[in-house]
């Protein structure tokens, strides 16, 4: 009996394995917080960046897991794609987030401000976000529209909560 309970378990971690999943036990995951703020001007000065948006993409994501129609959805109406493991948030009414139950691993972090709009001269990297995405044009105008915006690399640790704060400045205009 013992060794059909190793069999099944064997079968079962390559079954895994060879499908691309990976498995997470509950454990597995961490969270992350911040703030995200702007400068309203120089009497009232730093505010919230209230609905400023927060995703984090998986670093390894594959744009060809999901279909057109779900890339889509997510670009335009930030429906999350099944099993992508990206995760949207909004920042409140004091420019908080807060999110729990992220599976450890390295993300690409985009935070794109609703307060604050950026120098359209200044073109998002291409290079950087073209793995994300099979139509550049329609990520760019849904992702950043004419909003400031940053991103950085980040990694989500077990059991951990991860801060990552912003403050986006002036207005570009």
């Amino acid at each position: 009996m013992k060794r059909i309970v190793q069999m099944v378990s064997l079968v079962c971690f390559f079954g895994v394995i060879l499908m691309g999943g990976v498995a997470f036990a509950e454990g597995d995951t961490g969270n992350i917080k911040g703030t995200i703020t702007w400068q309203y001007n120089d009497f009232v000065g730093t505010k919230g960046d209230v609905g400023a948006k927060i995703e984090l993409i998986p670093f390894d994501f594959d744009i060809n897991t999901i279909s057109l129609d779900d890339e889509d959805r997510w670009l335009m109406l930030d429906r999350i794609p099944e099993n992508s493991n990206i995760f949207i948030m909004n920042a409140d009414g004091y420019g908080n987030y807060e999110t729990e139950g992220i599976p450890a691993g390295k993300y690409l972090m985009i935070i794109v401000s609703k307060k604050t709009t950026r120098n359209l001269d200044m073109e998002p990297p291409k290079s950087v976000f073209d793995r994300y995405t099979r139509e550049w044009d329609k990520f760019k105008l849904f992702m950043f529209e004419t909003n400031k915006y940053t991103f950085k690399v980040i990694d989500i640790k077990v059991n951990t909560s991860t801060t990552v704060s912003y403050d986006f400045g002036n207005t570009y205009m």
